[in-house]
């Protein structure tokens, strides 16, 4: 019985704050995934160099509303409420990641590269 809890724990992370980060990073990688995939699509880009180098424009919105649509899909066992704007931003904050804002529209977000969550695997 004690190897098959010991197992269980080793599958499952107990936090959930590390659970809420993974989630983030996920979302990340599926909206920067397709961004990149798609040439640019939605979102400024800016700097130079390849693919992995070149920064895209987020928005924080966007991010949110991938992460919950994570959860949804994969029945992640995450509260849909606990997923804000406000939570995800807090999260990208603690990666370091930059800020942006988005001209013209004052819409928040991050600008990341496919080698900013290469940190993250």
């Amino acid at each position: 019985m004690k190897a098959l809890s010991e197992a269980c724990q080793e599958e499952r992370p107990n936090v959930e704050a590390d659970d809420v980060t993974a989630l983030v990073i996920r979302a990340l990688g599926l909206v920067l995934g397709r961004l990149v995939r798609d040439g640019g699509g939605t979102g400024g880009t800016g700097g130079t160099g390849g693919t992995l180098n070149q920064r895209h424009f987020i928005l924080t919105k966007l991010i949110t509303s991938a992460a919950q649509a994570l959860i949804e899909v994969l029945e992640i066992d995450i509260n849909l409420d606990l997923v804000t704007s406000q939570r995800v931003s807090r999260v990208l904050k603690k990666m370091r990641l930059v800020r942006a804002k988005q001209p013209g529209t004052g819409n928040r977000g991050w600008m990341i590269s496919l080698d900013d969550l290469y940190l993250y695997r």
